[in-house]
């Protein structure tokens, strides 16, 4: 889908900048899932989607704890495109919250950058699913990860 962007960054003190994100996704662009099957092409089927455009909305803070030390945080809302009538397991969805920390630790021209996500996923109660894939829908994701720049 098309993607609209705008941020915004101001370096409120020598050692901390504040960010904003705000992210327009065109979701309704993913009308259908196509399922194909070259060997078997009877059981090819699409399954409507009909999706919703959404926002997202990211806050990021960045304290330069030492010359070589920044510590991060940040939050992002990010809205669900997908109705309950295509809720389900294939592609299960929702409104979710997420809570990032991380570091970033300089060592002359080398950069080492860990980070984690908490995203919560709203919970969702599908009873109109149009494949009948009614039921209580739960999730949490941790995201870790790392990352290394070296600057030649």
């Amino acid at each position: 889908p098309s993607l609209f962007s705008s941020g915004l960054a101001s370096q409120v003190s020598e050692k901390l900048m504040l960010e904003f994100n705000f992210n327009r996704i065109q979701w309704s662009a993913f009308e259908e899932l196509p399922f194909i099957f070259p060997e078997t092409p009877e059981n090819d089927k699409e399954i409507n989607q009909s999706y919703t455009n959404t926002s997202q909305y990211r806050f990021g803070a960045e304290y330069q704890a030492k010359d070589e030390l920044a510590l991060r945080a940040g939050f992002v809302l990010d809205e669900t495109p997908q109705p309950d009538t295509v809720m389900g397991p294939i592609l299960p969805d929702s409104d979710r919250k997420g809570f990032s920390i991380g570091l970033g630790y300089e060592m002359g021209n080398a950069t080492i950058d860990f980070y984690n996500l908490f995203l919560f996923l709203e919970d969702r109660e599908i009873r109109d699913n149009q494949d009948g894939f009614n039921g209580d829908y739960s999730s949490f994701t941790n995201l870790f990860g790392f990352g290394l720049t070296y600057r030649f």
